[in-house]
């Protein structure tokens, strides 16, 4: 029996191999054919404009115009790497044609060559303005500063590092963290204690779902613990501090990825939440308000620290009873999705934090935890009878009409379904609700009309032209304002603005085209 389970193993990993090699052979070839037939060389049409107000400098040093203007082109701003990657080219290239007659490999490779020479040719000129851009990104990392992202918009906050720290710990101490010590009161690593809770339910859920493959899958190579990091809140005064775990290389990563994949085959039917703006506007198509009835948004305040992980646990049990999982991988999916709970450790300039309450900022099973959560809250407050007819849901913000009486005595109802989960409430304005990225406002014969809405905050800066990145990155942006231009029921002045709008945005970066406007 184990000679046979080692073969199929070999086997299984054999295959995986090929197929890598395949998909690689595949991809590359793919990315050889759309090269050649592409109509004309890509080209720039100017330098990034430079955006007022979009470096926020709270620290105490003062910039040159060089590294602010190097900040001005956002944190996602890529360098060209000082020289090619020869090898790896001439691999890919290699690997694309090595099925191909030998007439159709030397052409490539003379077109490859020619290539290789004028871009060594212009070589000069990107060396020194290359050099130029290393010089001041060397001054930026010198400087005893933190630059990090607005937690509204893209706007660059650059802060002291020891107000930044002093920031965070201020967040730590009243939050619901406490430090990891020994009994001595040292610091105490748990990524021992870490791993081998991981690896006990490694095997447990191997077990439960009868594919030992999931064992093997389930390794994190040299894990660690999440760190944290914060987001400035520069629209509220003071600043304050939103926190945020990294995950990444964490133990229970590959857990936590594989339970949501496996959560897409039992999909939320009994909750009231919807995927974006476009699905509510689907969603909301002939909608009338009633006599007395205005727009209305609920927002649950710090929705992921204030979810009870244990009560979302169970929720997450009722919802695969509900869909007929059987018993067997139900205790496999609770035990992935305890031990993802449990490990809520961080580690923040050398000491280790343990969140003691709600879920965690950085863990991919928060979102879905939360949604099931706040979907049983949804199913118990219906049953009141100040529930509003209509309310739809996207993860933590609420829209819903409600009588303006009763405006006040609905949220109190609201706050009433548990302790822990408190709405806020924001009313429509000269007859317009923002919510989500919409603008919604009511019409005259009480039908809703969409717009556009974008926040104060927003910067409209993206990846610019001179970025290192590859061009689908650099539209991609771009792909999403279109198609929620051409998806939203705009009309034709609103249409208009909106696209002016997205034609200045790329005009300021400017987008890279192929050769035509």
């Amino acid at each position: 029996m184990d000679e046979v389970r080692y073969q199929a193993a070999l086997w299984s990993v054999i295959h995986n191999l090929e197929k890598r090699v395949r998909d690689t052979k595949l991809r590359h070839r793919q990315k050889l054919r759309s090269l050649e037939n592409a109509q004309a060389p890509m080209k720039t049409k100017s330098a990034p404009r430079t955006i007022d107000n979009f470096v926020v400098n709270l620290s105490s040093i003062q910039f040159t115009k060089a590294e602010l203007d190097l900040l001005n082109k956002g944190l996602n701003f890529a360098i060209s790497p000082q020289c090619a990657r020869l090898a790896d080219i001439v691999s890919n290239i290699e690997s694309a044609i090595q099925f191909e007659n030998h007439a159709y490999k030397a052409a490539t490779r003379h077109s490859v060559k020619e290539c290789i020479v004028r871009t060594a040719s212009k070589k000069e000129n990107k060396n020194r303005a290359n050099f130029d851009t290393w010089c001041t990104i060397r001054l930026l990392k010198s400087r005893d500063v933190i630059y990090s992202r607005a937690d509204k918009g893209n706007a660059v906050v650059i802060m002291d590092r020891e107000d930044y720290d002093s920031r965070v710990r201020d967040m730590i101490s009243a939050g619901p963290y406490e430090e990891f010590t020994f009994k001595n009161e040292k610091p105490k690593d748990p990524l021992n204690r870490m791993v081998e809770e991981v690896n006990h339910v490694r095997k447990k859920v191997a077990n439960l779902m009868g594919e030992d493959r999931l064992e093997r899958k389930f390794h994190v190579p040299n894990p660690t613990v999440a760190s944290l990091y914060c987001l400035p809140k520069i629209h509220k005064n003071p600043v304050g501090m939103r926190p945020i775990s990294s995950n990444i290389r964490t133990p229970t990563e590959k857990m936590a990825a594989w339970l949501v994949e496996e959560m897409r085959k039992y999909p939320v039917k009994h909750g009231k939440g919807v995927k974006n703006s476009v699905d509510l506007v689907e969603q909301l198509e002939g909608f009338k308000l009633r006599r007395g009835e205005i727009l209305v948004s609920f927002d649950v305040a710090a929705l992921f620290p204030s979810v009870p992980a244990t009560e979302a646990l169970q929720s997450l049990r009722r919802h695969l009873e509900r869909c007929r999982v059987p018993l067997n991988h139900i205790e496999a999916y609770l035990s992935v999705a305890k031990v993802c709970m449990n490990q809520n450790f961080f580690n923040f300039r050398g000491k280790y934090y343990k969140q003691t309450f709600g879920l965690s900022m950085g863990s991919k099973l928060s979102p879905l935890l939360a949604d099931l959560f706040m979907s049983d809250l949804e199913n118990e407050a219906q049953k009141q009878k100040l529930f509003p007819r209509v309310w739809w849901r996207y993860v933590d913000d609420v829209f819903a009409p409600v009588k303006e009486r009763y405006v006040d005595q609905t949220l109190s109802m609201l706050n009433s379904q548990h302790e822990t989960i408190k709405f806020t409430v924001e009313k429509e304005v000269d007859g317009k609700l923002p919510f989500l990225d919409l603008m919604i406002s009511r019409d005259e014969d009480n039908t809703l009309k969409f717009g556009i809405y974008r926040k104060p905050t927003s910067t409209d800066r993206y990846i610019t032209s001179d970025s290192n990145h590859f061009g689908a990155q650099k539209q991609a942006a771009f792909h999403s304002m279109a198609h929620r231009l051409y998806n939203i029921p705009l009309d034709s002045v609103e249409f208009k603005e909106e696209q002016n709008r997205i034609y200045a945005a790329a005009e300021m970066l400017p987008l890279i085209y192929n050769g035509s406007p």
